[in-house]
């Protein structure tokens, strides 16, 4: 079973629900925001995980950056955190968030979660009621994308407008953290 739980994003929230990571140097435009905390690389290989507001919202996801040369980063720090496949474009591996597609736009700054900045961050609109399904999770148990999911509702509320689901053809049925409009967080 997936473990997802809320906080509000702000500067030095834990970044997942099975590490003491934090993350650090939170954009202002984070800040505020529904960070859905899940296990680090734990994700289910074939999971798909569908975020719905219930009212208009900017979706954000953070990533670990593209790296340089299958299994390293490319500043040398950590493993394929978040990679996938092989691009066959001299061995640099493919990240996770290159399968979000064109609609998805890439924001200047990141937060990070140790001392180098190794995070992208990756901002959608959605309208509320719809469903926004990010990529599936094709990499080998223990090994999956390094990210997180902030959603800033577009008008200020103190309630979180949105469902997190998980779907992984393994299960029988879908693991879903459903917040509902005036619900606490």
């Amino acid at each position: 079973e997936l473990e997802f739980r809320k906080t509000i994003m702000d500067e030095g929230v834990m970044a997942w629900v099975d590490r003491d990571h934090q993350y650090l140097d939170v954009p202002e435009y984070l800040k505020h925001g529904i960070l859905f905390q899940q296990p680090f690389k734990e994700i289910p290989p074939g999971s798909v995980l569908t975020v719905r507001p219930n009212s208009a919202s900017t979706v954000y996801v953070l990533t670990e950056r593209r790296g340089g040369p299958a299994g390293h980063e490319a500043n040398g720090a950590h493993g394929a955190h978040g990679y996938h496949g092989v691009n066959g474009v001299n061995g640099v591996r493919r990240s996770w968030a290159e399968d979000l597609g064109s609609s998805w736009h890439l924001e200047e700054a990141a937060p990070r979660w140790h001392e180098l900045p190794t995070m992208r961050t990756y901002s959608r609109y959605c309208p509320g009621g719809w469903p926004l399904a990010l990529p599936p999770c094709h990499a080998p148990p223990n090994d999956g994308p390094v990210f997180s999911i902030v959603v800033t509702p577009v008008t200020a509320q103190s309630s979180a407008p949105l469902e997190v689901s998980c779907h992984n053809e393994g299960f029988q049925e879908i693991e879903m953290l459903s917040l509902q409009e005036g619900a606490p967080l």
